[in-house]
């Protein structure tokens, strides 16, 4: 996650449990030393959300023991399990997540069944369930299929949050959508323009897509969870759709990606893609330690950090 005032990108390695920041002027990383690292499962995948407002990092990890690095401590604490318990028993993946920076809240649409929204008070430390309005993105889903992938960002040109229904399988093209929220009025409004089918070379239940919002070029950015082409582009503003083929390579020849996020970064007004697995064949996975850049102005992908040369 990023901190735009530190100029960092803040990650963690749970196979180590220490924190790490990457310098986007300098392109290096290095071990931040908070005074207290976080407990977290090693294999567990840890999201991170940045609280601009509170200037602190949330770190979701699971259903209880959740942790919160203060950016002018440099320290971890932890959030009680009773102050943060997931509100949908049946999350067995991880909900398309949001934060909220007009509202100071983290919002969570549960991807696998209901598609219910829920919204986290920091400042309480309390869920609440967001009562929608009218119909939904639900009404048209099949929950529990793998007919459809979502992915979810907040877009401050629209003060809502975007959510792509994006077709996994070529004939299930139907299911592709569009969807705002209005947080204010709580409605979904169905755009006309749908996503495009991205590149899905594993089928299971349930797969999340990358997404961030560029704001440099006013555009919420998808990209395919595994392989990382074609790239998506949604102007939520024109409710326009643009699709951009280029891809990076990664690293090694004929190696693809697969769990990786993309970040917007401010201080360089351009997306930046990490973590994740690389994949060379059928079963051979292992972490993928390459950092890039994209520029949509530009449409052009910059290294930043070499294959086999990061803290990863």
């Amino acid at each position: 996650m990023v901190i735009p005032r530190l100029g960092v990108v803040l990650a963690l390695d749970t196979r180590s449990a220490t924190t790490w920041g990457l310098d986007l002027c300098t392109n290096t990383w290095r071990l931040m030393h908070p005074h207290r690292e976080p407990m977290l499962e090693e294999s567990g995948e840890v999201r991170l959300l940045y609280a601009e407002h509170l200037d602190e990092v949330v770190a979701l990890a699971g259903s209880v023991d959740q942790w919160v690095y203060s950016v002018a401590e440099n320290s971890w604490s932890l959030l009680s399990g009773s102050a943060w318990v997931q509100p949908v028993d049946g999350w067995r993946y991880t909900p398309d997540l949001v934060y909220d920076p007009a509202r100071d809240r983290i919002v969570a649409r549960d991807s696998t069944w209901g598609g219910q929204l829920w919204s986290y008070d920091l400042a309480s430390m309390a869920w609440e369930e967001v009562p929608v309005r009218g119909r939904s993105p639900r009404d048209l889903e099949l929950p529990g299929s793998a007919e459809v992938a979502s992915a979810m960002a907040y877009d401050p040109a629209v003060d809502g949050y975007v959510l792509a229904m994006v077709p996994v399988w070529p004939e299930s093209a139907r299911t592709a959508a569009t969807w705002v929220f209005d947080p204010d009025s709580r409605r979904w409004l169905r755009r006309s323009a749908a996503p495009p089918r991205l590149t899905f070379t594993w089928i299971g239940t349930v797969v999340d897509v990358p997404v961030a919002y560029d704001e440099s070029a006013g555009r919420t950015v998808i990209m395919s969870p595994m392989g990382g082409t074609p790239l998506a582009l949604y102007d939520a503003a024109g409710d326009r759709w643009e699709v951009r083929d280029g891809e990076p390579g990664w690293g090694a020849a004929g190696a693809s990606r697969e769990g990786y996020q993309i970040l917007y970064d401010p201080v360089n007004e351009r997306l930046v893609v990490l973590g994740g697995l690389e994949a060379h064949g059928s079963e051979d996975y292992e972490p993928a330690s390459s950092v890039w850049a994209y520029d949509v102005a530009l449409d052009e992908w910059t290294v930043l950090v070499p294959p086999d040369s990061g803290w990863r």
